[in-house]
């Protein structure tokens, strides 16, 4: 073959040397290189050649590329494998698979047999399948197959990661792309669809060639569709949509060059961001959003999410349009947004389900993710959560090993619940039951083709004619997603609960509602709450069948009308099967009434503030006493509430049990005798005055104990009261015949002294009736029973 007619031609003998040297090489070159569809022709090979793409479209693209630039048709010496499309023969040297599908492949056959060199393309995009391989090819060669040379290959300069991974040598190509022009149109959301309908209409009548326009998903894609076709576009104008779901004719349709004098409109979610160009392409529209599935790990459910692009995302669609002549970008967003977006995606390995993952590597004989060297581990909580998935589904035992369960559902293109749920139908479904679970397969995988393999496996083996049984959608539901098993919620016909414990609720016209139980298997749930998009019901016999340990409980609470109910219930994870209410048990009232108790609101009673005010004087005055901590702190501890709370709560009623707790009357009671009386004489809750009138003593944690009463109340006494034994002085009110204060002391011998004329003064002529002698000391108080001063 003829060097020097790309850019990746002119360093295709360094490569070589390279692999011959090192046995691996990471090239990295800038999109419209060649590097995809020309370096694989150019390789020296004694057995097949993999090249691994991350998208399907791609995968097309670069075998029929290949094929074409060789004069032969994809199945020749270029072949093609992906998930609904497989194209080899005797004569294929060069393979292109898609990740998930090399993934596969490494599941089936770790020693890689008959293959001498494995080139992964786009290697910058981190998808899961591409570290998941780059990993396990790493491993492979080290240990099984030290002849197997690898070559990594990425459209940008961050290749050190992947170089040091492999141990190996960096190759670099470039190319000078044309220049682009890129303009910013921000558009909300709301209307997206619309707005990039219009931008794609004013490229098509200002600028020329064809327009590639970035949408986050299908569903935005399809209304854009319906906004193009309600404009005026000219007649020569195609429309053409490419996504994950494509088929082989629409993604061809959409990377082939059409007649002269026609132009196309390629609606694209990020399938389209491969290095492999589009032909034609000079715009581009780039709606600056990214779709990505994340996994949650509290719930467990993997769930879509639209954000911004990063910088890296956005300058690659970019790029698309200066690869063959001066292009275009306008961007649905700020420049703003722009500048503060990440400056790359998250790789896929930190954020998502990891099930199929450990599946692959058991497969390898791998119980443990530090057995391979990544170029970013997986998280370990993600890991320990998926090991007990494929393990709670029988696909590895408990060293972490494949199952015969597991071995007998390996090739089968679907995440291993999927794999659980046809093995079953198989073994034990009728005829229906397999068509169904075909069907449900297939779209649970996204690929109606798949539904072609699925019916191959089901009726491999199958029990004779007539034997087996129907199985519900609802149930084949529940045996891929056991955790997804759903119940009503009582209060509300269209909330459920599922086994994790989530709530998540129908659509107020999904005929579901009220339903008892069911499985969700499409739902989207967070923190707080999710909706359910797709389910399917289901009988409490299959739940029993599919939810095998369900274990009873008996559960308390206080009802509305502040009763006690307890209710026994069969539960599975978080999930009530059944409930039946019984009489409580003292403990149970005890339970529920504590959980119930307010104890923020009591502990804020004035009440209780100064009875812990009086204890906390009385350690003050005799520290070396046992006094209880009844600090705020430690009432507010487990630990206290057990030890004071729980004996006293046993012995109330079932009805309305709050309405007979006092706190106070509760700390009392705890308290020893002795130390009860000791806590009376140090702090007193009244004084009496020599005339006999008693006062409430007021306490405070933030003020000195106090009394108040009228000023004539305290007549023929020298000094004020005292408590904790004489050594503490109590502060005074000292209040006007109306009641009103008058004057404040803890000292009144002093105020007698000083203060009093001033205030005898103002009161004799307010109050002229009154006696205001000039000793107060000598006079004779009033005589009155309780203060009602407090």
């Amino acid at each position: 073959m003829d060097f020097g007619r790309y850019p990746i031609d002119l360093v295709a003998e360094e490569v070589i040397d390279a692999l011959r040297t090192h046995g691996t090489c990471v090239v990295v070159a800038p999109p419209g290189t060649g590097k995809t569809t020309r370096l694989p022709l150019l390789l020296p090979a004694s057995q097949r050649i993999i090249v691994t793409e991350p998208r399907r479209a791609a995968a097309l693209a670069a075998a029929q590329r290949m094929a074409a630039t060789l004069g032969e048709r994809v199945g020749q010496q270029v072949g093609l494998r992906m998930r609904d499309d497989t194209r080899v023969s005797a004569e294929t040297r060069i393979e292109v698979v898609t990740e998930g599908v090399f993934v596969r492949m490494l599941r089936a056959d770790p020693f890689l047999s008959d293959i001498s060199t494995i080139l992964f393309d786009e290697v910058h995009e981190r998808s899961l399948d591409s570290d998941v391989a780059l990993a396990l090819s790493r491993y492979a060669r080290e240990l099984i197959r030290p002849d197997l040379q690898l070559i990594a290959m990425s459209a940008t300069l961050d290749a050190d990661a992947v170089a040091r991974l492999l141990n190996a040598p960096v190759v670099q190509t470039a190319m000078s792309l044309y220049p682009v022009d890129v303009a910013y149109e921000p558009t909300v959301l709301a209307e997206l669809a619309v707005g990039t309908a219009r931008v794609v209409e004013e490229l098509l009548r200002t600028a020329d060639g064809d327009v590639l326009a970035f949408l986050p998903g299908s569903g935005e894609i399809r209304a854009t569709s319906r906004q193009l076709a309600r404009r005026s576009l000219p007649d020569d104008v195609v429309i053409t949509a490419l996504t994950g779901s494509s088929t082989s004719e629409e993604m061809a349709l959409a990377f082939q060059p059409l007649v002269t004098g026609r132009r196309k409109v390629v609606l694209a979610t990020a399938v389209a961001q491969t290095s492999l160009t589009i032909p034609g392409v000079r715009s581009i529209v780039d709606s600056g959003l990214t779709r990505r599935s994340t996994f949650d790990q509290r719930t467990g459910i993997s769930r879509l999410i639209t954000e911004r692009s990063s910088k890296a995302t956005a300058i690659q669609r970019a790029g698309r349009a200066g690869r063959e002549a001066p292009g275009r970008v306008v961007r649905l967003w700020s420049k703003a947004e722009f500048d503060q977006s990440t400056s790359s995606d998250v790789p896929e390995i930190q954020d998502c389900d990891l099930c199929e993952v450990v599946m692959t590597l058991a497969s390898w004989g791998l119980t443990r993710p530090e057995a391979l060297s990544w170029i970013d581990a997986p998280p370990s909580q993600h890991w320990l959560e998926a090991v007990e998935t494929v393990r709670s589904l029988g696909l590895v035992d408990r060293s972490g090993m494949v199952t015969e369960l597991g071995e007998s559902v390996r090739t089968l293109p679907a995440h291993p619940r999927v794999q659980v749920m046809l093995s079953f139908v198989r073994r034990h479904g009728d005829r229906s039951s397999r068509q169904r679970a075909a069907d449900l397969a297939a779209e649970l995988a996204g690929s109606p083709s798949l539904r072609r393999s699925f019916v191959s496996f089901l009726n491999h083996d199958v029990p004779a004619a007539g034997q087996g049984r129907t199985l519900s959608a609802g149930l084949l539901g529940a045996l891929a997603f056991p955790d997804r098993v759903a119940a009503r919620i009582t209060s509300d016909p269209g909330r459920y609960q599922l086994v994790s414990g989530v709530c998540a609720s129908l659509d107020p016209s999904d005929p579901l509602r009220g339903n008892p139980f069911l499985v969700a298997l499409d739902l989207d749930a967070d923190r707080r709450t999710g909706r359910i998009f797709r389910a399917e019901p289901l009988t409490r016999e299959e739940v029993s069948s599919v939810l095998q340990g369900s274990e009873r409980h008996r559960t308390g609470r206080l009802s509305e009308q502040g009763n006690v109910e307890v209710y026994e219930e069969v539960r599975y994870g978080a999930l009530v099967l059944e409930q039946a209410k019984v009489v409580p048990t003292p403990t149970e009232i005890a339970r529920a009434t504590v959980e119930a108790f307010d104890l923020e609101r009591e502990l804020s009673n004035d009440d209780v503030q100064a009875l812990v005010a009086r204890l906390e004087l009385a350690r003050s005055v005799e520290p070396t006493r046992a006094w209880p901590d009844w600090s705020l702190s430690a009432l507010r501890s487990e630990e206290k509430q057990r030890e004071l709370f729980l004996p006293h709560f046993e012995s109330l009623p079932a009805r309305r049990p709050l309405d007979r707790i006092h706190l106070v009357a509760l700390l009392l009671e705890s308290l020893p005798y002795e130390t009860a009386r000791e806590l009376d004489a140090l702090a007193p809750k009244r004084v009496s005055l020599p005339s006999g009138r008693q006062l409430v003593v007021e306490y405070r944690s933030d003020a000195m104990p106090t009394i108040r009463s009228r000023l004539q109340d305290f007549f023929g006494l020298m000094d004020g009261p005292t408590i904790g034994r004489g050594r503490i002085p109590l502060r005074i009110e000292l209040l006007s015949p109306a009641g009103r204060p008058a004057a404040i002391t803890s000292d009144l011998r002093s105020f007698w002294a000083g203060g009093y004329k001033a205030v005898r003064t103002d009161l004799r002529h307010r109050y002229p009736k009154h006696a205001w002698p000039d000793d107060p000391t000598t006079a004779s108080p009033r005589v009155h029973g309780i203060s009602e001063h407090r």
